[in-house]
């Protein structure tokens, strides 16, 4: 699966999120067991050459602001209507590869929430383009992993390459476990 990975920088709305059938669009990542085949809706890409794809992508929006402090709500998450499975791939070695590549970008999304709490504080002048920055940051490291991950697997071909990425993806996410939250508050000053 060639994935290529959206970020986005967006202010959402949350009736954005939702289907005109009433379903949400996105599956926003929960634990590195989350996905499931029902989260494949889209049309598969009858001329790709892989058996699925996966469109994910990063994203915050300002959930509050005052004086002195920006409150961020940030999420990882899986776009429904465009992710696709072939008919008659829907294995469970495909599955959780597609998985892992929803697990690194939770992964990103962490990164990016430690750059933020790393910073002591932020500018009413510097806010907008440090923010900016740093989620361009994040978006080049995360299309690298991801392009890694699919070429030294083969897109799970290769068995051993998969468990050794299994084990990296998976101590990653471990070692920045005390940046998991949603919602975060960064300090603000003139």
């Amino acid at each position: 699966m060639k994935n290529i990975l959206i970020l986005l920088i967006t202010f959402v709305l949350s009736t954005s999120f939702i289907s005109e059938y009433g379903e949400p669009h996105y599956v926003y990542w929960e634990s590195p067991t989350g996905l499931t085949w029902d989260h494949f809706k889209g049309k598969p890409h009858q001329g790709s050459s892989h058996h699925a794809y996966s469109m994910l992508g990063l994203a915050y929006e300002v959930k509050s602001n005052t004086a002195t402090e920006v409150t961020f709500l940030v999420s990882a998450y899986l776009d429904k209507s465009n992710s696709w499975v072939k008919p008659g791939q829907k294995t469970d070695r495909l599955l959780k590869h597609e998985q892992k590549h929803f697990d690194i970008c939770e992964l990103h999304r962490r990164m990016f929430v430690k750059e933020l709490t790393d910073i002591e504080y932020f500018t009413y002048a510097n806010i907008n383009s440090k923010i900016k920055n740093i989620f361009n940051d994040i978006n080049n490291k995360v299309d690298r992993m991801q392009v890694e991950y699919d070429k030294e697997t083969q897109h799970s071909r290769v068995e051993a390459q998969q468990k050794i990425w299994d084990q990296k993806i998976t101590d990653l996410l471990n070692e920045y476990e005390g940046h998991k939250e949603v919602e975060i508050k960064v300090a603000l000053r003139k």
